[in-house]
């Protein structure tokens, strides 16, 4: 307890004996995962040791040996007081709870793991808050066998290889896995679902097949591998699609006399769902008044005092040094709930469109009326997502079967 305030911190720290990660201190490469994450391996310290046992310096000093000793002295030290009977009253509960949730500087992980084999689907975002959910792993990828008389030959062949990680995560994103789904915070969000995983295709080609490939001229074999799917970076936002691997048996002049094509796996699109409470727009909504009657992309909106200020309002285009680019525009709507004298909570739902007309970006938002004299509201919506292509972005406003109102921002590069 501080002696001039009287507040209370939490004056302790869990320590790894052995380094989480990779050249951190006491690192055991022979640890698994697992046992590095064990209670064995976790020890509570005062916020000053736990400091000066990871110094540099110092390691030589705080072996796992010692430390392990400690940790041993500490339990029992804590079994002893435990015997004697210690007491713990209601308030001292209270007050250990409430100094306990307090999190300081601390990075939560919010987002799914990507797949972790070849083909793997990523792992479902993870969600906090009132009523949240995280979001759900992606499928995995087809394998396709070719040229094997049953599946243990093309599984034997595939670890034969050498190619092969089925449990090895370590070092990242695994060729043809998924990427995972994107964290979420808020009442009622929904965490982002994780891509799906790329196909996979294993083939053996046998000695007769390649003879009739050299009798019509041919001479190699053309990779043509595309990108990866780039993963989704901000709330409501879509990953994109990972590009497909292609095989090509070719001759001399270019002719292509066999393929094999193997599949990218499937971006996720946004787990954007109706908000807990809340339903979409009906026609009977539409004919007693209700409309989206002003749109306005904006720099900055704020509201005080019951004004709404904006701040670079209205533009219709922004340049761009290069793309892909991240955004970020705000988007303030009026909205007008007509002459319908019901309480209500409706759903709307604010899209972006790339200038190929696919929808990357979809964020709810609530119409709320709490009393019939209430006549409309102001919303404001902040739109980030990555632009991957120039030109016009289409920005909606959507509920059940109806576009409220639209309006449209130009992406230019400056290099243009």
């Amino acid at each position: 307890m501080d002696p001039e305030t009287g507040d209370r911190t939490l004056n302790s720290n869990v320590s790894h004996i052995c380094a989480r990660s990779e050249n951190g201190p006491r690192w055991d490469e022979n640890q698994s995962e697992v046992d590095n994450r064990d209670f064995d391996n976790l020890l509570l310290l005062c916020l000053e040791h736990a400091w000066e046992i990871d110094l540099t310096a110092r390691t030589d000093v705080f072996t796992p040996a010692v430390l392990r000793d400690w940790k041993a002295q500490q339990l029992a030290d804590f079994d002893a007081l435990g015997r004697q009977g210690w007491v713990l009253t209601d308030d001292m509960a209270e007050a250990a709870l409430q100094t306990s949730i307090s999190i300081t500087a601390a990075a939560i992980a919010l987002g799914g793991e990507g797949g972790q084999a070849p083909g793997a689907g990523g792992g479902g975002g993870g969600a906090i808050g009132a009523n949240a959910r995280g979001g759900n792993g992606g499928p995995g990828g087809k394998i396709t066998l070719e040229g094997f008389a049953n599946p243990s030959e093309a599984v034997l062949a595939l670890l034969d290889s050498g190619r092969t990680r089925l449990n090895d995560g370590q070092d990242g994103p695994v060729p043809g896995a998924g990427g995972g789904g994107a964290g979420a915070i808020g009442e009622n969000a929904v965490g982002g679902n994780g891509g799906s995983g790329g196909d996979g295709v294993i083939a053996r080609i046998s000695e007769e097949e390649m003879a009739a490939l050299r009798a019509e001229g041919f001479e190699r074999i053309d990779f043509v591998i595309l990108e990866g799917g780039q993963g989704a970076k901000y709330p409501g936002e879509y990953s994109e699609d990972g590009g497909e691997t292609v095989l090509n048996f070719v001759t001399a002049d270019g002719r292509v006399l066999r393929t094999i094509r193997a599949t990218g796996g499937k971006g996720a699109q946004s787990a954007c769902e109706i908000p807990a409470g809340s339903r979409e727009i009906t026609p009977a909504d539409i004919s007693a008044g209700f409309q989206v009657s002003a749109i306005l992309p904006a720099d900055v909106v704020y509201f005080r005092d019951g004004v709404c200020s904006l701040l670079g309002g209205g533009f219709t285009f922004t340049n761009v040094e290069s793309i892909p680019v991240d955004i970020s525009w705000g988007l303030l709507l009026k909205l007008d709930f007509g002459a319908s004298v019901d309480k209500m909570s409706l759903a709307i739902f604010v899209t972006v469109d790339d200038p190929h007309g696919r929808e990357v970006l979809r964020l709810p938002v609530v119409a709320q009326r709490e009393h019939e004299a209430e006549l409309g509201c102001f919303s404001c919506v902040s739109l980030k997502f990555t632009a991957r292509k120039s030109g016009p972005h289409a920005i909606r406003v959507r509920s059940g079967a109806f576009v409220l109102a639209q309006t449209s921002i130009e992406v230019r590069p400056s290099a243009a």
